[in-house]
């Protein structure tokens, strides 16, 4: 069997705050079918779509008054993190390798962060809440990817690997975002040959 550890990078943009999409981390387990070239893989990856505002209704409690309909508020942000659990087959020759599969992706909670400067929506009745509770907790992906390699000796090998990704579900309950469902990354890492006891 192999194991990889890797670093997903984005190649698009996510639709989040600019910059805020950071590098992940992960590793794969291949398991071999048969002794051909067919892989079973499964494994671990950590992806931060980077940051969404979320404006907190202070209103209520600020003891500041407007004109009807003056909603007061404090601007906030909180980061999109996702845990993600690969499965999927991957055929692996000497130079290349290709894979394909569904993830299952788990929503990492994550602090918010607010101002505590205050500011007003005048005329406005109500807001769009992007509270982290209106976040899938769970979704899925389907994956793609086509990766080169470059063999390092008899067990270890170098990749490339870009890697096209779709989300199953939008990213906050009732489609209220604009967060891409389609994204692509290319995973740099290094895959390593494990030996196992052959039966005699």
């Amino acid at each position: 069997m192999h194991m990889a550890f890797e670093a997903p990078l984005w190649l698009t943009n996510p639709n989040t705050l600019d910059n805020s999409h950071t590098v992940g981390f992960g590793f794969k387990i291949e398991f071999p079918i048969n002794r051909g070239p067919w892989n079973f893989m499964t494994g671990f990856s950590h992806y931060n779509y980077g940051d969404h505002i979320n404006l907190l209704d202070v209103t209520e409690s600020s003891g500041l008054s407007g004109n009807e309909g003056t909603i007061t508020i404090k601007d906030g942000t909180y980061a999109i993190k996702y845990a993600g659990l690969p499965l999927g087959l991957r055929l692996d020759k000497k130079y290349w390798s290709t894979s394909f599969g569904v993830q299952m992706m788990f929503n990492l909670n994550q602090a918010e962060v607010h101002s505590q400067n205050l500011r007003f929506i005048f005329g406005a009745d109500e807001f769009e809440d992007f509270s982290k509770e209106k976040v899938n907790g769970v979704n899925s992906t389907i994956f793609y990817s086509f990766a080169g390699k470059l063999p390092l000796g008899d067990k270890w090998s170098f990749y490339i690997e870009p890697e096209f990704q779709y989300l199953m579900k939008s990213v906050y309950i009732d489609n209220i975002d604009e967060i891409k469902r389609a994204n692509m990354f290319l995973k740099i890492g290094l895959r390593h040959l494990i030996s196992l006891p052959s039966e005699e």
